[in-house]
């Protein structure tokens, strides 16, 4: 039994001093690059217009494409993924023998203020991803190794052979000072969403990206029986207000497994009645609607309204569908870079009353879900809510702002009078009772 107990202290002790070992080869006292660059109107406008490129090439499967990346559009990227994941920070170099990507990650508590750092260089190649050593922390590894740990992990959630197949979708890859340009042949297979093999509906069903999907079907077969019953123009709490309701009702006969899986269904089902009909796509298993319901939601959709304006039910739509996909950095960056495009040529401009509708949903969707106790708590407020409880006044926010005019008042979004209107923002969220719970 001592010997036992002598070999059990030795692995323990073992396992100890290794992570110790491990925590100071990869942990760094300081960032390898900080941000250079922040979003702005142009990097909106650059962003969409890749993403219009890449969506053209996913459409085209089973022939040769390519992907141009400019220094500039690259550069956009990471201002808009730093927004997004504030203690992420990457900077990406072109030049004609290799594109080298620095990266630093912020760790969480406890470890606030140490950084992991990563270094790699993407080779030219005419045969598919050809990566340098790859150095994370003082650990270096063969761009084999670490092609190999992402193939490892990539086909433990999809799949063997998954990565296989992702990876010879790039034919080669070349680069200058200038731009980057990735070949590709897409097979049709990896991206079918009517195929229950494709790599995209087993990645979707293994992430499970938007919860219980028998509890979201649930919830969407009786918001359709609801809006059924909804005249055109009903404002959008009524439709909250029933569903929150019938959640009560419900548990009135039986609790339910978890509150917090519960308030995240019904969000989803009202983000798939009042979405685009894509997001179905991430759920599955959807029934499609007959002639009679598709007319009504496309109804629904043009004229439910919250506080008075259609677009600001949207706004609110989506940054819920956002933030229940990722997190607040991520939905509010999102919505910010909505706005930049509209400071452009032909857009609305930049409306700070959109914002507001963005940051309530984000915010109502971290409400519901933040802990088992407040979802449950929740459920009571929002079966009563009402227009005036579900969104402060938008009076006196300013709307319409073009590109110059936002520039000149703003210059970014990291500057001083943004994050003043930002706060301004929040502080008349605060007002209202919803948006007093926590939501961090």
């Amino acid at each position: 039994m001592k010997s036992l107990l002598k070999l059990l202290s030795l692995l323990l002790a073992t396992f100890i001093v290794a992570v110790f070992i491990l925590v100071y080869m990869l942990v760094d006292g300081q960032p390898l690059t900080i941000q250079q660059h922040q979003v702005s109107p142009a990097h909106a406008d650059n962003s969409k217009r890749l993403a219009k490129r890449l969506y053209r090439t996913l459409q085209q499967p089973n022939q040769q494409s390519k992907i141009v990346l400019t220094q500039n559009e690259i550069d956009g990227l990471g201002a808009i993924m730093h927004r997004a994941l504030p203690q992420a920070t990457l900077d990406v170099t072109l030049s004609e023998h290799g594109t080298v990507l620095l990266a630093s990650i912020e760790l969480p508590k406890p470890l606030s203020g140490q950084f992991i750092n990563i270094t790699a260089t993407l080779l030219p190649s005419n045969s598919g991803i050809e990566l340098s050593k790859v150095k994370v922390g003082e650990i270096v590894l063969s761009g084999e190794t670490s092609l190999g740990i992402v193939r490892f992990l990539v086909d433990k959630y999809v799949g063997n052979g998954a990565t296989d197949k992702l990876l010879s979708t790039i034919t080669s890859v070349s680069m200058s000072p200038s731009q980057l340009v990735v070949s590709l042949n897409i097979d049709s297979s990896l991206l079918d969403k009517d195929n229950d093999g494709s790599l995209f509906n087993k990645l979707r069903d293994e992430l499970a990206l938007f919860g219980d999907k028998k509890l979201i079907k649930y919830y969407y077969s009786e918001l359709l029986s609801f809006a059924g019953r909804a005249p055109n123009n009903m404002p959008l709490h009524h439709f909250i207000r029933h569903l929150f309701h019938r959640t009560i009702v419900d548990n009135q006969t039986r609790q339910p497994t978890s509150y917090v899986e519960q308030n995240k269904a019904l969000l989803v089902a009202l983000t798939l009645y009042f979405g685009h009909d894509r997001l179905t796509m991430l759920v599955g298993d959807i029934e499609p609607l007959n002639r009679q319901q598709k007319r009504l939601q496309y109804i629904h959709r043009r004229n439910v309204r919250l506080a008075g304006r259609n677009d600001l039910q949207q706004h609110f739509i989506y940054s819920i569908a956002l933030q229940l996909l990722s997190n607040v950095q991520a939905s509010d960056a999102l919505g910010e870079f909505k706005e930049l495009l509209d400071t452009n040529k032909g857009g609305s401009g930049f409306s700070f009353a959109d914002l507001m509708a963005d940051r309530a949903g984000t915010r109502l969707a971290m409400i519901a879900t933040y802990s088992e106790q407040q979802a449950k708590d929740i459920q009571i407020l929002l079966a009563s809510i009402d227009d005036k409880t579900l969104l402060p006044t938008i009076e006196n926010l300013a709307e319409g702002i073009n590109e110059s005019e936002f520039n000149r008042q703003f210059e970014g979004v990291g500057s001083k009078s943004y994050q003043q209107m930002l706060g301004l923002i929040d502080d008349r969220l605060k007002t209202l009772p919803l948006y007093q719970f926590n939501w961090r």
